[in-house]
């Protein structure tokens, strides 16, 4: 099917969407359940197939970091949503101000229509169906474009979802950069992207031509803060962890470390510990996750050359693989001495490329993350209470995490998502249930109303009574 028939039929399936969902515009609890259900035997059915299908994208890629990082962690989300829809869905009760008593106030919660999902390629399991999920816990229609840089993924995620769902109740897309442009212009009632800062701007751009609200989640550049008080050995591996996990390809990847002057040594001796102990070797070591592609890959090599070039020290570990490049394995590289003026600290660097950047108090290292854009998420590595309290009180962020990495994105109780830079809006769990729905207010009167004794001809006694007793 060429472009220009691809588009009219997306659009064909967006209005018929639309008009079942006004026709039906609030789905039952077990229908939401069952789609929940289809789409949890879908990823459990097909874990092997897909899994292979992301490997083969990459080049390589860790099996478990699939099956723990996307699979495990949207059949959680789905479990999740099963257990606590019956009680999200019902009216949450408010109280009425005491002018406009008796009466009865509040909050239904209702599907808000088509929702359209823009998905990345680094998770192309989880960033594509976690929104699904919420959405559908909502009371949703969707349809979600697949990303083309996971083409193997891709086609085999959109043939499942084709085959188990309906096209009016769930479809998914595949196709290059324009179809996703003209997916973007349709009139969402929500659009959740998941992707750059540059192309959120243009997913927002044009969701703003249709008044369609956003959720985007941006990534951005996450820093780690290591006090003086933590284990450095606990600190490096947590960080080394999360660093290298999908060779760096992890939105929530810690970007840059900060870490007292007087102990850099001491993290890169023990982060290189770590390196050696996880990836023995690279090239050929089924652990450790390549590069998605050769564009990705040059990318990060220019970000290296430019650091380099501009006095940078560079520290590569396992640097004696000879054929890396042919893999597209990239070595687990710390960069010393960066400046504002390289191109790895103004951009995301999405890889597995960490500069360390010494400070002398923390509170010069909250100043260095106060005058940079906000990141979606904030390490802190150090035991100390007043500190961390520091660093909440002093920062912002999408969200914050005390000695650890990564752990936040698996949890459904916790909203996620950016701030500013690194994206708006909220999704996972009740919060993705909230987001993706109608929140409609509700005012019940009686028999009994007194609203009108506020009419007019003004001047009389209830309206003298309402003036003492409410404005003050």
């Amino acid at each position: 099917m060429n472009t220009i028939k691809q588009i009219d039929e997306i659009g064909r399936i967006f209005k018929q969407q639309q008009a079942l969902f006004a026709h039906h515009p609030n789905t039952p609890l077990n229908e939401r359940i069952d789609r929940l259900q289809r789409l949890k035997q879908l990823l459990i059915t097909n874990r092997k197939p897909l899994i292979a299908a992301i490997s083969k994208d990459y080049g390589s890629r860790a099996k478990e970091e699939t099956e723990i990082g996307e699979i495990m962690t949207v059949i959680a989300e789905i479990n999740h949503c099963i257990k606590k829809l019956p009680r999200w869905i019902k009216p949450s009760s408010r109280r009425l101000g005491l002018a406009f008593l008796p009466g009865k106030g509040a909050v239904i919660y209702q599907p808000k229509g088509v929702v359209g999902v823009i998905s990345p390629w680094n998770y192309p399991i989880l960033l594509a169906l976690a929104p699904v999920v919420n959405a559908f816990a909502a009371g949703n229609r969707v349809m979600v474009k697949l990303s083309e840089h996971t083409p193997k993924t891709s086609a085999l995620l959109s043939t499942l979802i084709n085959e188990i769902f309906d096209e009016n109740e769930f479809k998914a897309i595949n196709g290059d950069a324009q179809i996703s442009i003209a997916f973007s212009q349709l009139a969402f009632d929500h659009i959740v992207f998941t992707g750059s800062t540059e192309t959120g701007r243009l997913v927002m751009g044009a969701a703003a031509k249709n008044l369609t609200p956003v959720t985007l989640e941006l990534g951005g550049k996450s820093p780690a803060i290591i006090a003086n008080d933590i284990p450095m050995a606990d600190a490096a591996s947590l960080i080394g962890f999360g660093k290298n996990y999908n060779a760096g390809q992890t939105c929530i990847s810690p970007d840059y470390i900060l870490c007292p002057k007087q102990r850099i040594d001491e993290f890169v001796t023990h982060y290189g510990e770590l390196i050696s102990k996880h990836y023995p070797t690279l090239a050929h070591n089924d652990d450790y996750t390549a590069i998605i592609n050769d564009a990705q890959y040059q990318r990060l090599t220019g970000y290296l050359d430019d650091a380099r070039n501009k006095g940078a020290k560079i520290i590569v570990f396992n640097p004696a693989d000879e054929v890396l490049h042919q893999a597209r394995k990239f070595a687990p590289t710390l960069l010393l001495n960066t400046t504002d003026e390289m191109e790895i600290s103004q951009n995301e660097i999405f890889g597995p490329l960490l500069p360390v950047i010494g400070y002398d108090t923390l509170e010069e290292g909250i100043c260095y993350i106060q005058d940079r854009p906000r990141p979606l998420t904030l390490y802190f590595y150090g035991n100390e209470t007043t500190e961390q309290q520091q660093i909440m009180d002093k920062t912002i962020s999408g969200s914050i995490v005390f000695n650890d990495t990564l752990i936040q994105a698996g949890q459904s109780n916790l909203p996620f998502g950016g701030t500013g830079a690194s994206g708006m809006g909220r999704y996972h769990g009740y919060e993705g249930f909230v987001e993706l729905s109608n929140q409609r207010g509700m005012i019940k009167k009686g028999k009994i109303n007194t609203t009108r004794f506020g009419f007019p001809p003004y001047g009389g006694l209830i309206h003298k009574l309402l003036s003492r007793l409410f404005i003050r």
